[in-house]
């Protein structure tokens, strides 16, 4: 079993609306019920962090506060500035609208790097040499065959969801993420947009094939995500042995989502000592942007 190293930990992003703040600190007080000496870093702004107490804010080991672009455009750029706004060596970075389950050990993501510098939860991959192929419900934000033309590519397009990543810093994690920034900010095909931003999802599928990385795994699924299993939730034992996490990110929640986030959250206080104060509601339900998706 993996040990805690003290360069090793999580980053979360909590910017534009309270909403994300409340989820990040969901989401840390569920960690730290798991592991409970493992650093935690919060990158927010003033909107995202106005509703957290003094409790909330201590579970993080570093709090970085900027002035964050707002919106779904401002999140996406925000995290392709991550290996140089981490404070570790080794990072895990996760969306907020997430909570961790009790047993899963995060130290064991960071073995994953023994032998590569960056892996990312994907779905596959489009193969651009035999024909282009999908056997998933994915979107690259693009049609694959403008991206190959537009980017020259050849080999393996990703199906990547920037939800769950874990990288080293180091110069390989610093050209990935300053080609994928490169891509988001001025895309050369046109693009299917999220709030009316390009996602971050688009950017390092291209990126990750310009810089010959690949993830760990193909098909790595470290979050349960009900969306991705026909809106199931099954029981937290089930669950609980063979994922790190369970993704609530969707604009509208499958039925048992609530229950089961509760659950879990509560137990996480319960071990920790800091209330849960924030229950899970769905994006849409106060996020302008969200409305219309």
């Amino acid at each position: 079993m993996s040990t805690k190293k003290t360069d090793q930990g999580f980053i979360l992003i909590a910017i534009t609306h309270p909403y994300y703040g409340r989820m990040a600190a969901n989401l840390a007080n569920s960690i730290k019920a798991a592991a409970p000496d493992i650093p935690i870093a919060l990158v927010g702004d003033e909107a995202g962090m106005r509703h957290l107490n003094d409790a909330e804010r201590g579970l993080f080991s570093h709090i970085i506060d900027i002035n964050a672009e707002s919106g779904v455009a401002g999140a996406m750029h925000l995290r392709m500035e991550l290996p140089k706004l981490s404070p570790f060596k080794e990072t895990i970075s996760m969306d907020v609208d997430t909570i961790w389950l009790p047993k899963a050990n995060p130290y064991t993501l960071f073995d994953l790097l023994q032998d590569r510098d960056f892996t990312i939860v994907n779905e596959g991959f489009t193969d651009l040499d035999n024909g282009i192929a999908n056997d998933s419900h994915y979107t690259h934000w693009a049609d694959p065959k403008d991206i190959q033309a537009a980017y020259e590519l050849t080999g393996k397009l990703w199906m990547v969801r920037g939800e769950f990543m874990v990288f080293r810093k180091g110069e390989a994690v610093t050209n990935l993420f300053k080609l994928a920034k490169s891509i988001i900010r001025k895309p050369k095909v046109d693009v299917l947009r999220l709030g009316g931003g390009v996602t971050d999802e688009f950017a390092f599928n291209i990126a990750l094939n310009k810089a010959g990385i690949e993830p760990h795994e193909k098909k790595w699924q470290p979050a349960y995500w009900p969306i991705m299993n026909g809106g199931r939730i099954p029981t937290l034992h089930t669950i609980d042995s063979k994922y790190y996490a369970i993704s609530f990110g969707a604009n509208r929640l499958p039925r048992d989502s609530q229950k089961i986030y509760d659950t879990i959250a509560k137990a996480a206080a319960y071990k920790t000592g800091v209330a849960y104060r924030f229950p899970l509601y769905p994006k849409r339900s106060f996020l302008k942007e969200r409305i219309k998706s």
